[in-house]
């Protein structure tokens, strides 16, 4: 039997996974670079689990994926992570797809990464009880019930000092740095759009630079309590 090649498993997969409606909860992250996604996650899930009785409610303990979908497409692909991070914010260009034919190279480009990621993301949302953060999880989600979807932003300002203090940086190379991640943003924002035409994208958009992290997951617990992910 021909062993079927990575595309042809991504068409399959994706219509598989694209008629399944019955889901969740789950809950996705987008977050602006400097904010604190990561920690906010991981705090929310830490937190819905202390509410959670393990002998009354058996399975019912939520689990945080921070990464790890493409950490496991890269090595499914057989590709540096890194150059997956890399490839999924960058814009597709016909030079760039030219180079790889002629070095040989079967990179994958934005669109590519995004559909590959949106497997697996998609899969743990119809299993439910998970945060997901990032990696194009809300456009992923797209048509699917019973998820929040969060955003969290924050000032400018807040952010270069944010990461001037976390890389070690000036504050003219921590603002050049937010400044070129504002622009990665702009395009896979169009990007996300094209397979998320739900507007608002966000249920939940949540400024990090006016609120406590503590704050931030005591607001989002609400929402899941109002909805009845969570017991209260």
């Amino acid at each position: 039997m021909t062993k079927p090649t990575f595309s042809q498993y991504l068409r399959a997969n994706l219509d598989d996974v694209g008629k399944k409606k019955s889901c969740g909860p789950f809950v996705t992250f987008s977050f602006e670079y400097g904010c604190d996604g990561s920690e906010i996650g991981q705090s929310l899930v830490n937190r819905i689990n202390d509410r959670i009785d393990p002998v009354a409610r058996p399975g019912a303990k939520w689990t945080l994926n921070d990464g790890q979908f493409l950490l496991q497409y890269a090595h499914d692909a057989g590709i540096d992570p890194d150059l997956i991070r890399k490839e999924r914010i960058v814009r597709p260009s016909f030079f760039k797809d030219v180079l790889r034919l002629f070095r040989g190279r079967n990179i994958p480009d934005c669109h590519e990464i995004f559909k590959g990621l949106q497997i697996p993301i998609r899969e743990a949302a119809v299993k439910g009880r998970c945060v997901i953060l990032g990696q194009g999880s809300t456009a992923a989600t797209a048509g699917l019930d019973n998820g929040l979807h969060v955003r969290l932003e924050g000032s400018r300002e807040w952010k270069i000092a944010r990461i001037a203090c976390r890389e070690g940086l000036n504050r003219d190379a921590a603002a050049a740095t937010v400044d070129q991640a504002h622009k990665r943003h702009k395009f896979i924002c169009s990007l996300y759009r094209k397979h998320n035409p739900r507007w608002p994208a966000f249920d939940l958009t949540l400024d990090n630079s006016q609120f406590t992290n503590d704050h931030i997951v005591d607001l989002i617990l609400f929402a899941m309590e109002k909805l009845e992910y969570i017991p209260s």
